[in-house]
């Protein structure tokens, strides 16, 4: 004995419905893990781009101490009066006061974070350096702050010792 069975219009309605939902909830999860994915890379670009500002604070006066020692000038000339922070961008000589207001900007044509001409970044560098009693050594710390995704205040800061080689 054979059976049939007859498909009616209501049931394959039902059964194409049921196949598009799970259709459907399949791209929206994939979609949300991509949502998800783009931002957390955005929170890792910001980390990555402000641990580089940070050590650039450091490396920027370590080449003013080198200048000075090489021509002949006291180890913290133009950087003595940065104990509660400065500013210095890759090519300075001398310290600037530091604004709290002030970040860097991205200049796109030469890809350099400047304090000048440029969009801005969101990035604030805080350089503070301080010395000794006993004119030992000097102590460089660089603070890059900038807000991330959703609004979170991030911080990165990086610390190094200068000593006087005698």
């Amino acid at each position: 004995m054979r059976r049939f069975f007859i498909h009616t219009q209501g049931q394959v309605l039902v059964e194409t419905m049921v196949a598009l939902s799970i259709v459907v909830i399949a791209l929206l999860g994939m979609l949300s893990l991509l949502s998800n994915s783009l931002g957390i890379n955005r929170v890792v670009a910001d980390q990555y781009i402000g641990s580089y500002l940070a050590a650039e604070g450091v490396e920027v006066v370590k080449n003013i101490l080198d200048t000075n020692v090489a021509s002949g000038k006291a180890p913290n000339e133009g950087i003595a009066n940065c104990a509660n922070g400065c500013t210095f961008q890759y090519d300075s000589t001398e310290a600037e006061p530091y604004s709290v207001d002030e970040q860097l900007q991205f200049n796109k044509k030469t890809g350099l974070y400047l304090y000048e001409d440029g969009s801005n970044s969101g990035f604030h560098r805080s350089v503070k350096v301080s010395q000794d009693a006993a004119g030992d050594y000097i102590r460089v710390s660089s603070r890059v702050t900038w807000n991330s995704r959703g609004g979170i205040s991030q911080e990165v800061e990086l610390e190094d010792v200068f000593y006087y080689w005698r």
